[in-house]
């Protein structure tokens, strides 16, 4: 089934923007916590000549990689894992670095300071597991039968994988932001 979740909060993360959010030096601005999404269009890179068929944020069924196939249109199409990311305020130089150290050690290996304004430093975390893979090209699908189901658990596995890196950091987090209450 087709996810329709824009606008909303992924439940899987809710804890963890819950306790970003009651801590004073920090706040959340945006976040998504991980999805396997696929999508019709040529070139992947370029974002505004893409169509999202369907997204799936708590993993995907045959069926459903199947019935989302029946969707493509066009002769260009891929799938995607998207690791969790998420966009957060930091009041001080210190309190974004400190925030860095504790996701890196949580599996959120692609993260760093976005921007820095006057009154934050916006960071943002990223973990490593992402897969684009082709389902289509020029017309001509990559993927048989036969090798849906081994698909299907590639991406649920690393999906899972991408989601413990919410966990981790939400443990790891709890336990400096609980140990000395900012």
């Amino acid at each position: 089934m087709k996810e329709h979740s824009e606008g909303r909060t992924d439940v899987d993360i809710l804890d963890l923007l819950n306790l970003i959010n009651s801590s004073q030096n920090y706040y959340t601005l945006s976040s998504c916590s991980g999805r396997i999404q696929i999508i019709e269009g040529r070139n992947y890179s370029k974002r505004k000549e893409l169509r999202s068929i369907a997204k799936f944020h708590y993993g995907i069924t045959k069926d459903d990689l199947i019935n989302s196939f029946q969707n493509i249109k066009g002769d260009y199409a891929w799938i995607s894992l998207q690791p969790p990311i998420i966009h957060i305020a930091a009041k001080s130089l210190d309190d974004a670095i400190k925030l860095l150290k504790i996701a890196r050690a949580s599996g959120f290996k692609h993260s760093g300071i976005q921007s820095k304004n006057p009154d934050r430093y916006v960071i943002e975390l990223n973990s490593s597991f992402r897969l684009d893979i082709p389902l289509r090209y020029k017309g001509v699908n990559l993927i048989k039968q036969e090798d849906i189901e081994l698909l299907v658990e590639l991406l649920n596995e690393n999906l899972k994988s991408a989601k413990e890196c919410i966990i981790k950091f939400k443990e790891n987090l709890s336990k400096i932001l609980n140990g000395n209450k900012n």
